[in-house]
């Protein structure tokens, strides 16, 4: 296991070399997956709605703050963060789309059982949650990051003394 800040005072060069590796591994990771996404998820129709927007908005800038924690020795909050992102532009994706699916279905019942569906329920079925499910994905990884930062200082300190 890699020593955290503040332990030795020598160690603070590994230290600092460490976050900076952490740092640039979620910068490329950033890229990379905006170099994928914009090549090949945005063509393919699953991955169409939560992937564009995420690429369209940058990410919403969330690799900002993944490479600032990451120089600022919150190394599992920095991964965390840029893993929740990626997973959780799959999982908007396919559970965005999965909702709107199963909302045509309930629609089309109606409709065979002659019950009239309104404008807005018709509206309303094509509304894609996956950027909602995106940002909760990525604020679900971010707190369990930052609770194993949190750990992982506790351990250090105890293991110091």
């Amino acid at each position: 296991m890699l020593p955290h800040i503040g332990i030795l005072v020598g160690d603070n060069i590994m230290i600092k070399k460490r976050n900076y590796v952490i740092a640039s591994i979620s910068a490329l990771l950033f890229v990379v997956g905006y170099i994928i996404i914009k090549l090949f998820f945005s063509k393919v129709p699953t991955f169409s709605y939560t992937a564009d927007w995420a690429v369209n908005h940058y990410f919403l800038f969330v690799w900002v703050p993944a490479i600032l924690l990451a120089i600022f020795s919150l190394p599992y909050t920095s991964l965390a963060l840029t893993i929740g992102c990626f997973v959780g532009i799959v999982l908007g994706d396919v559970i965005g789309q999965n909702i709107i699916d199963n909302k045509w279905h309930e629609i089309n019942q109606l409709i065979n059982n002659g019950i009239e569906v309104s404008a807005e329920t018709l509206n309303r079925a094509d509304y894609h949650n996956g950027v909602f499910i995106w940002l909760g994905t990525i604020l679900i990884c971010a707190v369990i990051g930052l609770l194993a930062d949190i750990l992982n200082k506790r351990r250090l300190r105890l293991n110091r003394n």
